[in-house]
């Protein structure tokens, strides 16, 4: 099976293709040709025994990257590259046949998402079927591929550890060239195949850019990932078996190519132009919950009264008093029925530290959610003070702390931020 695939992948960040690199997953030269030299072993399930391929059989199979060369830079990973173990780029298909007719006089045959049920191999989920995934990668360092073992052994093989994409002919195609009747004899060429897919599910780390099939005559789409294949005959319980390379053109992200890349929030720059929201310079905007250097707050909105302004400034000008002034045992009596000292976290907000009671979440150092642990305590008692004039109630507080948990380190720096404004007002306690 000779193949010829292009994908357009933005990667995710600056990364270096020395040879000499330990790589735990494929590695591609940006902004270069890179050929991907693979074994490919696949069946055909003939669901009515007619003996000919018709509308309801379905091709399954699995395949296996070796090596990838970038034009210029040369061999940038293979699957041997990682000391000690091992490092696979593997993945598994299944495809119905959808159309069988005859095209410019020869047979085409139309491929596209299974439809029998749930996947008989049981790789693909119910729910991943149901989004039209035909093709899934994986990458692996602990178990060797093969295509020698039994069938349900070599698919083990290729679709174990981490998911790496999965793609879908929806808004694509996939086909092929083939006599209905598949000829027999080991090596014996079978016709060709042509595919373009989109990704639907996507766990590379990389962001992939649509890209236009130009060696494709009958269908003209963009996809993400295009091909053309030769097929040839099996010699094992493989019906179908190849080893040949297939070529992709990884590109370099750019803030203003108008593609959402990793790490960016909006794209181009001047997006929403004389808005709150306008996407800046890097990319990134206020209300996108991430905190930028030109930013007091940012609490993933643009609306005023909520402690963070529209425009990412602390709205104050109340009072407020510190986790550290709360822990304090001789302000105990600052503290406002019903919280007390001994009062659990949970029964306040979620449980987001068993066991502990709000001195105790006062007490705890560290960032992340315990810093947000400490602030929201401290807001707590702020706002349940009637001695201080604090800009939030103590339900605003709940709301603000239960809203954000559970979530990232990023959303709790977030709401931390916001809290720790307020809390570091002038304390008018004693």
């Amino acid at each position: 099976m000779k193949n010829y695939l292009i994908i357009v992948l933005a990667l995710l960040a600056a990364l270096t293709f020395s040879m000499k690199d330990v790589m735990a997953e494929p590695v591609f030269a940006p902004d270069e040709m890179n050929n991907i030299f693979f074994n490919n072993a696949e069946n055909w399930v003939d669901v009515d025994n007619t003996g000919e391929i018709s509308v309801g059989d379905y091709f399954y199979g699995i395949l296996h990257v070796q090596n990838i060369d970038g034009i210029v830079s040369g061999t940038i990973w293979n699957e041997d590259n990682v000391t000690p173990g091992l490092d696979t780029f593997t993945g598994y298909f299944l495809t119905d046949v959808t159309g069988v007719s005859i095209h410019d006089l020869q047979p085409h045959i139309t491929l596209g998402t299974y439809t029998g049920g749930s996947d008989p191999n049981g790789v693909l989920s119910d729910a991943e079927i149901a989004n039209g995934v035909v093709l899934k990668l994986w990458t692996d360092t602990s178990t060797k591929w093969t295509d020698f073992n039994d069938i349900t052994t070599d698919i083990a093989n290729s679709t174990d550890t981490a998911p790496w994409a999965a793609f879908t002919t929806d808004g694509g195609y996939w086909y092929t060239h083939a006599p209905f009747t598949p000829p027999a004899g080991v090596g014996n060429t079978v016709g060709n195949s042509f595919m373009g897919l989109k990704i639907v599910d996507n766990f590379s780390g990389l962001t992939f850019a649509m890209v236009n099939d130009t060696n494709e005559g009958e269908i003209d789409v963009d996809v993400h990932l295009a091909g053309q294949s030769e097929l040839e005959v099996g010699d094992n319980h493989w019906g179908f078996q190849s080893n040949d390379p297939v070529f992709i053109n990884p590109i370099e992200p750019l803030c203003g190519d108008g593609i959402l890349d990793p790490g960016e929030t909006c794209d181009p720059p001047g997006l929403n132009a004389g808005q709150p929201n306008e996407c800046r310079a890097d990319c990134t905007f206020c209300g996108d919950n991430i905190l930028d250097p030109v930013e007091d707050c940012d609490d993933g909105n643009n609306v005023d009264g909520d402690g963070c302004s529209a425009v990412c400034t602390f709205e104050g000008g109340g009072q407020g008093c510190t986790p550290g002034y709360w822990k304090q045992s001789h302000h105990f009596d600052s503290w406002t029925a019903p919280y007390t000292p001994n009062t659990l976290f949970s029964n306040v907000f979620e449980n987001a530290f068993p066991g502990k009671t709000l001195l105790q979440v006062l007490w705890q150092g560290g960032g992340g959610l315990k810093a947000l642990g400490r602030h929201t305590v401290a807001a707590l008692l702020n706002a349940a003070s009637p001695n201080a004039d604090y800009d939030f109630s103590t339900n605003d507080v709940i709301n603000m702390f239960n809203d954000v948990y559970p979530g990232s380190k990023q959303d709790y720096n977030s709401v931390k931020n916001t809290l720790e404004n307020f809390n570091e007002q002038v304390c008018p306690l004693n």
